[in-house]
């Protein structure tokens, strides 16, 4: 591992340690509201912060380090707020108990943070030769 891919990884935790942060709060202040994408948004924070840092897509070692930074973080605080007693509102779902839920969603995050850390949008295009491309515009001389 690279002192670039310590680095990236160390964004990743600091995204996602600073989203969770924010939902264990929330969760403390308001028991009674679930906040039903929070563990959905932490997970999908490592993966999108360690891309910010980065001009093209993660390898794959590097993709899945922070996909399971983001996982085991958001994990940590879904049991916090689980054990806490701060996830009291209702799921999406009756028959889906808030703990169901929680994990549903993390996994969730995981397969899309998979996808954002190593699928190669917003990277440079390769540049096109400009004498291989046709043009469009004619010449008044060729008419």
């Amino acid at each position: 591992m690279t002192k670039t891919d310590r680095r990236v990884i160390a964004y990743a935790a600091f995204g996602v340690a600073a989203i969770s942060l924010l939902w264990i709060i929330l969760a403390a202040v308001t028991p009674t509201t679930n906040y039903h994408l929070a563990p959905l948004v932490a997970v999908l924070a490592a993966p999108t912060t360690a891309r910010m840092t980065t001009t093209t897509r993660l390898r794959a070692p590097l993709s899945v380090a922070t996909v399971a930074v983001g996982v085991a973080v958001t994990t940590v605080a879904a049991v916090l707020i689980q054990v806490a007693g701060w996830a009291q509102g209702p799921s999406f779902s009756p028959s889906i108990t808030p703990l169901t839920e929680l994990v549903v969603l993390i996994a969730v995050g995981g397969v899309l943070g998979a996808v954002i850390a190593s699928v190669p949008f917003g990277d440079k295009p390769a540049t096109q030769d400009p004498a291989a491309s046709t043009s469009s515009r004619s010449s008044s001389t060729d008419h």
